[in-house]
């Protein structure tokens, strides 16, 4: 990965998960410095190894990530976020990329897990895609890993990350803040969905429709009950 002209090996470690959980080990890399829109960020990409428990995503899944640090020495709050449909290849909308960027101008560290690129989508699915899909619990998995992660890191405090994504990662971010269960330390400090699809199940929040999915919503039952303040942007006439 080239950064202003030098080179840097800026891949993280990753261990087999023991016991069914995460085994993750913070990166080691050598730091590369940058200047961008006035303010100095460390960069880094790296991998997160852990055991994929669902039908879609069986045995265990490298999970690439970026990394950004704002300058300073911490402890720093820290945001996950999750891509939209579009991914983060060639043609993701860079909308996960200008949030990153605000968010560490701001003093935050980000992380952004590629979901679709193990999962042999590099493109995304927008539309939907011929060769398998993600689903928002696999997504789910993701952000908890991702989450131990950023936990293991010393200049993260442990107590404030978030988790934020929109579109299909908005979606995502209602599965995630709906079960804490999948981290023993619990969950997310606070949550961000813009756009998500609100027309299907999240805990105990239903939806009902006359003729299966995909056809209009005819009830809703429930009450969604999110483990962490959540802030859900959303148009009027979205579902």
């Amino acid at each position: 990965m080239s950064l202003g002209g030098r080179q840097a090996d800026l891949e993280g470690e990753a261990l087999r998960p023991r016991r069914g959980r995460a085994v993750l080990r913070a990166p080691q890399p050598e730091w590369a410095r940058r200047t961008r829109m006035t303010f100095k960020r460390a960069v880094a990409v790296g991998i997160l190894c852990f055991a994929a428990c669902s039908p879609n995503t069986a045995g265990e899944l490298q999970l690439p990530f970026k990394l950004l640090r704002p300058p300073g020495t911490g402890p720093f709050l820290a945001v996950v976020i999750l891509h939209d449909c579009s991914g983060l290849g060639p043609r993701s909308s860079g909308a996960p990329r200008r949030w990153a960027n605000d968010l560490t101008r701001q003093g935050y560290v980000t992380l952004r897990p590629d979901s679709f690129t193990p999962r042999g989508l590099p493109d995304g699915l927008c539309g939907g895609h011929p060769g398998g899909r993600v689903t928002f619990e696999d997504r789910r998995a993701d952000a908890y890993a991702a989450l131990a992660y950023l936990r293991s890191l010393p200049d993260v405090d442990p107590r404030r990350i978030a988790v934020m994504g929109g579109s299909h990662g908005g979606s995502s971010t209602l599965a995630t803040i709906v079960n804490s269960n999948a981290s023993p330390n619990g969950g997310f400090a606070a949550a961000v969905a813009l756009y998500p699809a609100c027309g299907r199940n999240f805990g105990a929040w239903s939806v009902t429709r006359a003729d299966g999915a995909g056809h209009p919503i005819t009830g809703y039952s429930g009450v969604c009950k999110p483990t962490a303040p959540l802030l859900i942007l959303i148009g009027e006439l979205e579902d």
